[in-house]
């Protein structure tokens, strides 16, 4: 009798656990897809250029990711001119940009921040050709009560034609 008392006392146990272990890993895939959403939008509006001819402003472009960014990631990231650049490589090569997808991982969490490698999916297209390109960076992200990004960095050696970027 005590071997199916125990027997049933250690099977509920291990169940409790893996429950709770599934509802932490459930969380946390929840998480990373609000993130990447997020960041989905965020770098569809820096990235997506429609008309090379005539490019959005840098102005532009900040104002429309403002929103996303902490306050000294927003100024950092203006005086680093990373909105000028899409609209820069658009004109000079004459191809729209467009987003096409984003590969997100988490490297790090702590109790105010989490930090992700992203990998994004850029499709740079003319007259009916398109060529994919690949930007890496990385980013922090606050979990606190309003998601915002307080680093964002890009691997900045990507080319298209001859011109790096």
């Amino acid at each position: 009798m005590k071997r199916i008392i125990l027997f049933t006392v250690t099977f509920m146990c291990l169940f409790f656990f893996s429950a709770c272990s599934a509802d932490s890993n459930s969380s946390s895939n929840s998480d990373e897809k609000k993130v990447k959403g997020f960041l989905s939008d965020y770098k569809s509006y820096q990235y997506t250029i429609e008309d090379p001819k005539n490019p959005p402003t840098a102005d532009e472009i900040g104002e429309k990711v403002k929103p996303f960014l902490s306050d000294e990631e927003y100024e950092r990231q203006f005086a680093n001119r990373s909105f000028d650049i899409p609209a820069e490589v658009a004109s000079k090569t004459n191809n729209s940009i467009a987003l096409d997808d984003i590969t997100l991982e988490k490297v790090e969490t702590d109790e105010e921040s989490e930090k992700y490698k992203y990998t994004l999916h850029l499709v740079f297209s003319s007259d009916g050709s398109e060529e994919f390109i690949d930007r890496k960076g990385e980013i922090t992200v606050t979990n606190n009560d309003e998601m915002k990004i307080t680093r964002d960095w890009e691997n900045r050696n990507n080319e298209i034609g001859d011109l790096t970027f």
